[in-house]
């Protein structure tokens, strides 16, 4: 499920792409908005921090695609877990629940729509770039998905515990020389100095200002990738709940009826078949 869904979500960053390219008559290059993954890469190689003999522009593009799939997996709990909370509440009544339409729950990228959108091209140390305003306040779900998001970062352990995983799992695929980068991650950079900044494309690395640590860039780079994909998957824990009681897969009745550890398995599942299925195994909950 997990795969599927990254990969939704690349198609449906795509599809709205298009759309606005064509509404607005414009280049494609002016919406894709320069790759925060190379950037990394560009400042990392900086400071000689990377292994020569890797494809490290390579390695990063996967190494994203892991990093956002690990916060739908974190994403997708918190959204389970609120939506049975507010099932069971509020409460929401069996009819109101079969009455829900699942259509915003499966819109992991803003769609674009044409009536509530102004644009301006403007020029960024060279770089052409198209500033999107969109007239319109946020939905009810993106407001909940938000409040979840902000509530979860701050209670749960494993967000914090996941950037310290990644940290190492980043040094193992690069094949990164430990003793080369204990001194160099504390090591100190401008990233807005005269001879990086114009390597930088990305607004995410623009906006930085004044000296970063080099494990402070990574693991706000980590940060970042993190949250894209923990919205990505509360908002899909959410529709599950809902998606499984209108499907009768998970009936209304039992819901409430659940002991702690059932209500705690039934809120893991996806973790947990995602797990099996990384390591092939035959076994799931």
């Amino acid at each position: 499920m997990i795969d599927e869904i990254f990969q939704e979500y690349k198609k449906q960053e795509n599809d709205n792409i298009i759309l606005m390219t064509k509404h607005f008559g414009i280049d494609v290059k002016c919406l894709l908005y320069p790759n925060i993954n190379n950037d990394l890469i560009v400042i990392l190689d900086s400071v000689n921090l990377l292994n020569e003999e890797m494809d490290s522009f390579k390695l990063i593009d996967d190494f994203y695609e892991k990093i956002i799939k690990e916060g739908i997996l974190l994403g997708i709990g918190f959204g389970k877990a609120h939506m049975i909370k507010k099932i069971l509440e509020f409460p929401i009544s069996k009819s109101e629940i079969f009455d829900i339409d699942l259509k915003e729950y499966h819109e992991y990228y803003p769609p674009f729509d044409e009536s509530k959108s102004d644009f301006e091209k403007v020029d960024e140390d060279g770089i052409e770039r198209l500033k999107v305003s969109v007239n319109d306040d946020p939905s009810k779900l993106e407001v909940e998905i938000s409040a979840v998001a902000y509530i979860s970062k701050i209670i749960d352990e494993n967000h914090k515990e996941l950037k310290k995983i990644l940290f190492e799992e980043f040094f193992d695929e690069f094949e990164i020389d430990r003793k080369k980068a204990k001194f160099r991650i504390n090591k100190k950079i401008r990233i807005d100095s005269e001879s990086l900044r114009p390597l930088i494309k990305s607004r995410f690395f623009k906006e930085k200002r004044g000296k970063y640590k080099i494990k402070k860039i990574i693991e706000d780079y980590f940060e970042y990738m993190i949250d894209m994909g923990l919205d990505i998957g509360i908002r899909t824990g959410l529709r599950l709940v809902i998606e499984d009681i209108q499907k009768e897969i998970m009936p209304y009745e039992l819901l409430g009826n659940l002991s702690e550890t059932e209500t705690m398995m039934y809120i893991q599942k996806e973790h947990s078949d995602y797990i099996y299925k990384k390591y092939d195994t035959k076994v799931s909950i």
